[in-house]
């Protein structure tokens, strides 16, 4: 599983937009705002990142724990100067879902997560942009 979030500037205003993917089975289950899918609930916490999303026919719940992890760089402007805190030491706990049916529930451990930038706003973002499809 991969999965990515941040704010995305767009003809001059910005929106909270993702791309996520599953394999599982030898099916690849993709949620990505410029497919439609969008999110419920995005939350951070000093210990935990929820993230929840939807698209048409299913939704993915999210629930990594945050762990100790170290300074990286991280790019600027012009360089690789910034610090960005990661880890490979948080665990990630997934489900998937159509309607009531359980397509998928397993956590994975010695997840990366790399949570940096302005957060606050990440948070309270406009929702994702929906396309119509």
């Amino acid at each position: 599983m991969t999965a990515s979030v941040a704010l995305i500037l767009w003809l001059g205003s910005t929106f909270r937009g993702f791309i996520v993917g599953l394999w599982h089975e030898g099916k690849l289950y993709h949620f990505a705002t410029c497919t439609g899918a969008h999110t419920e609930q995005l939350a951070m916490t000093d210990t935990h990142v929820t993230w929840v999303m939807r698209d048409r026919h299913r939704r993915l719940e999210l629930v990594a724990e945050r762990a100790e992890g170290g300074l990286i760089l991280g790019p600027t402007r012009t360089e690789m100067g910034k610090r960005v805190h990661e880890t490979l030491r948080a665990s990630v706990h997934v489900r998937l879902t159509r309607g009531a049916q359980v397509l998928f529930e397993g956590t994975g451990r010695h997840a990366g997560l790399e949570a940096h930038g302005d957060l606050e706003r990440l948070l309270v973002a406009s929702p994702s942009f929906r396309t119509r499809g």
